[in-house]
């Protein structure tokens, strides 16, 4: 048998392969978007750039790890751990820009005034003297005093 007739045999499935590259082609392109409009939004709100940083970081990792499999460093059995990556990625990108482009509703300031509390009178009782004790009629008699 000669190599252009025989049997081709793939680690993966050539469909499999081109679905988790299409895959990782718009997790790209979503992160690349969020990452510019995080940019964008950082000029009003500079927690913005924390997030972008983020997102950088996460992305390097995620490059990382195809760049093993390319490789050969991670094995074509590891493909789902590829895709589990780039789920995650486009879930944070997603979840990153609801945040920046989250608009609360101003709320108006209103002031409030308590009114003082009346009714109650605090004295200043006897000193105690040593070896006084707390029994059941000293504390009734308190609640006593305390009620209005």
């Amino acid at each position: 048998m000669d190599d252009v007739t025989g049997p081709i045999y793939h680690e993966v499935n050539p469909g499999v392969l081109l679905a988790s590259k299409l895959y990782g082609i718009i997790a790209a392109v979503m992160i690349a978007l969020s990452i510019i409009l995080l940019v964008i939004k950082g000029s009003d709100n500079h927690y913005m750039y924390l997030i972008m940083t983020n997102e950088v970081i996460s992305s390097i990792i995620g490059l990382m790890l195809v760049w093993w499999y390319r490789g050969g460093t991670l094995g074509a059995e590891k493909l789902w751990f590829l895709i589990l990556v780039a789920s995650i990625l486009i879930f944070q990108a997603i979840s990153s820009d609801i945040y920046a482009f989250h608009i609360t509703a101003a709320t108006n300031a209103t002031t409030t005034t308590i009114a003082p509390i009346t009714g109650v009178t605090i004295t200043k009782g006897p000193p105690p003297t040593k070896g006084s004790l707390i029994n059941k009629r000293s504390l009734y008699s308190l609640v006593d005093e305390l009620k209005l």
